[in-house]
């Protein structure tokens, strides 16, 4: 097996294997057929993401957060309904503002 030289990253959507840390939301690179490498806390230089199948409230933004910026973004399958915001955040943001 080889090594290609040519890699991708990858975030996962479920919880495989919670000891390992590879849980929803975690982002492994992904390299060839090697092992993954988990990459935790990092933006990503390109991002294409589907939120089609987004179902928590915050998902949307934790996604779309993980690019530098709007020009390294394509989002695809885009539905505004799925993205919504925890009412408490809304409250606290809220609260925040007017102190």
């Amino acid at each position: 097996m080889t090594r290609s030289s040519s890699s991708c990253q990858v975030m996962l959507t479920k919880n495989p294997d919670f000891q390992r840390g590879l849980v929803n939301g975690a982002r492994a690179g992904r390299s060839g057929l090697s092992a993954w490498e988990i990459i935790d806390g990092k933006t990503l230089d390109c991002v294409e993401i589907s939120v089609a199948r987004v179902f928590e409230r915050g998902q949307a933004y934790l996604v779309l957060s993980q690019a530098r910026s709007l020009e390294d973004l394509r989002v695809m399958d885009f539905n505004p309904r799925v993205v919504r915001a925890d009412p408490d955040v809304l409250f606290f943001y809220g609260k925040w503002r007017k102190e």
